[in-house]
């Protein structure tokens, strides 16, 4: 599903019926906890264990989906990798989920390349 949304498809059905499934466990509440950098607003699940934590993902997920800047939402550009970011450059042009990582990766191999084909 997500991947549909980052590459700007419709998304499917069945993806939303599965989303609804989780949203079945979304029992959060709010908690306000004082930080050095002032507040910070934390949703904290309601019903413990992993579908707990699956409906509080689920539940952000879905408002985003609903009510975010879906653009941003992009796929690694290593097709080893298929991480998911939201890109939060002015111009949108984020690449890599981590430019250290996969960026990195790929900067290499390309300047591999380039100096392969100079010997």
């Amino acid at each position: 599903m997500v991947e549909r949304v980052a590459a700007d498809r419709e998304v499917a059905t069945h993806d939303i019926k599965q989303l609804d499934a989780f949203l079945e466990w979304a029992d959060v509440c709010h908690k306000v906890h004082k930080t050095p950098d002032g507040l910070r607003l934390e949703t904290v699940p309601l019903v413990e264990g992993d579908m707990g934590l699956a409906g509080a993902i689920a539940l952000s997920a879905a408002q985003f989906l609903a009510s975010g800047d879906r653009r941003r939402l992009k796929v690694c550009g290593n097709s080893g990798c298929r991480w998911i970011f939201y890109d939060e450059t002015k111009n949108r042009s984020r690449r890599w989920c981590d430019s250290n990582l996969c960026g990195n990766l790929f900067k290499v191999r390309r300047y591999r390349h380039r100096h392969r084909s100079t010997r």
